[in-house]
Formats: structure tokens, sequence, C-alpha cells
């Protein structure tokens, strides 16, 4: 914009370019740009929001004059007008810019955390790697003002988080041949990303994993020995069933023959117990009707 507001009062209007400078702000508003395509646009945008500002302050002093002087309703409403115009416009163009910036910054951070994750996909042992979060990636560029140092600073940020990934990619390389050296014959106990996710107690931890699970298999393999060593050896012989004693004989008549005592005695008895029932025989019958024939049994 090029025409300067100008108006000089008295209890009347004696001067005013009003019409002018609402027809150029008019026009003005009607040619400002509503898509940013490009970096010229961009600074075109900012110059106009602060002719747009520039022209509502003027117009917000003048109106105060006219206040002052008497009563210009006229004047004064063509200034709200007019001052709207420029504050509608200039709010909706900040929005515009506060967009694209936003937009700028965003595909910035976006561009440079992209860098960083396609290096990792291409490192050795990426799925180990660990890179920053994206939000670590827009603190860079937190109090920045221009698209040049925020890219300067995400420039900085990535080239370091590159050697990190080299450093890391070479450590885990280190870290995964000494693992692999200490579950050789044992691999089936362990998980390797489990390991690899421990601090530098992995290695204590493997080998407490594998002294137990051998003991075990020892605990395991005496049980089974010992199992095998009872199954090989003969059963034990059954005992001998304990004769049972031969209950006495029964009172008979001393008519009773003789041969019936000795053939249960000879018969049934030891040779101790065919003596005692001889004896019992002996003084129930008298000894001349007990033969007494013993013969072990």
């Amino acid at each position: 914009m090029t025409t300067e507001l100008q108006l000089k009062v008295n209890p009347i209007i004696e001067k005013n370019n009003l019409a002018i400078v609402d027809n150029e702000i008019t026009e003005f508003v009607k040619n400002m740009r509503t898509e940013l395509t490009d970096d010229e646009h961009f600074i075109e945008a900012k110059e106009d929001i602060k002719d747009l500002k520039a022209m509502e302050t003027a117009l917000a002093n003048e109106k105060e004059n006219i206040f002052n002087t008497g009563d210009l309703r006229a004047i004064n409403d063509s200034i709200i007008r007019i001052s709207d115009l420029c504050r509608e416009n200039r709010l909706k163009l900040e929005k515009l810019v506060k967009s694209e910036e936003q937009r700028r910054k965003d595909k910035l951070v976006n561009d440079a955390y992209e860098k960083v994750t396609d290096a990792k996909s291409t490192a050795k042992h990426a799925k180990h790697i660990e890179i920053p979060d994206i939000r670590e990636f827009r603190d860079q560029i937190k109090n920045k003002r221009t698209d040049k140092s925020m890219r300067e600073a995400l420039d900085r940020f990535v080239g370091v988080q590159l050697t990190d990934i080299s450093t890391q990619s070479k450590a885990i390389g280190e870290k995964l041949a000494r693992i692999n050296e200490l579950i050789d014959g044992h691999e089936s106990l362990f998980d390797i990303d489990y390991l690899m996710s421990f601090g530098p107690g992995y290695e204590q931890y493997i080998k407490l994993q594998i002294d137990s699970y051998n003991r075990k298999i020892e605990a395991e393999a005496e049980k089974k020995a010992a199992e095998q060593q009872r199954q090989a050896q003969p059963p034990a012989p059954a005992p001998e069933p304990t004769p049972e004693p031969t209950p006495p004989a029964p009172k008979q008549s001393p008519s009773a023959e003789t041969h019936d005592y000795i053939i249960r005695i000879h018969l049934n008895a030891t040779k101790g117990q065919a003596k005692n029932t001889a004896k019992q025989l002996a003084a129930t019958y008298g000894r001349q009707n007990v033969k007494l024939t013993t013969k072990e049994v």
C-alpha cells in the first residue's frame, strides 16, 4: 500500500482522503494471496501483515482525534469499516502464515528424522540400534526464527546421530559375538533379543542359566542310572513260610491205639515239637502207650 491516511478536522471536516484509502485497501485485500507456494510468497505475506497492522493503528488514532473534535459520525463509520476490513484480513493472513511456518518446521523435522531412520535401517544389527524420538528433533528448532537457523540446528543434530548409529552398530556386533560364544551348545536355552536387551550383567546371567541347566541334567541322569540299577538286580527270594505248630492231640480213652499218635507225631512235627507232644501223651495215656519216632520235617 502506498497511500498514507490524512485527516485534518475542525468541528467540520476540512480534508480527508478516506475514499481513496478505502478503495486502495479494498483492492489490496482482494489481491492478497491465499496460498503460499514459495519463499517469495511467504516473505510477501509477512510484509502485508505489517502494512495492515500499520493501517489499523493509524485508523484507530484518527478515530480518537475525531471523537475529540466533534460529531463526525460518517467519518467514524468509514474508519470503523476500513479498520475492521484490515483487521479481518490481517488475522486471516496471519493464520495462513502461521500455518505455513508450522508446515515448514514439520518438513524440516521430518526430513531430518528420515535421514536418521534411513541410516539405522541400512546399518548392521539395525533392530538393536536405538535412535531419538522425533520429539527430540523438534526440540532442536525451538526459539529458532529463520529457516536457515532451523536447518543448521537440525543438520548438526543429524550428524551426531549418524555417528552414534555407527558406534552402536559396532558395539552391538561385538556383544552379539560374545553372546554366541557364551551360549555355544546351549542355544535352545536363550532368546537372543532378550539377551541383547541386558546391560553389563548379561555374561553372568548366561553362566548362571547354563550352570543351573547342567545341574538339572546331572540330577536326572543320576536318577535314571539308579532306576536302571534297581531294575537289573534279581528279585529277592520269598521268605519260607513258618510252619504252624501242631495243636495238642485231643484226649482219648486209654484204649485208643498207640500207632495213631505215632503217625501224627511223625508226619506233622519237628523233633522238638514231637518230644513235647510225646510228653503230653505219656502224661495222659501212660508212657507204655506212646512210642516216639522223630524225623526232621
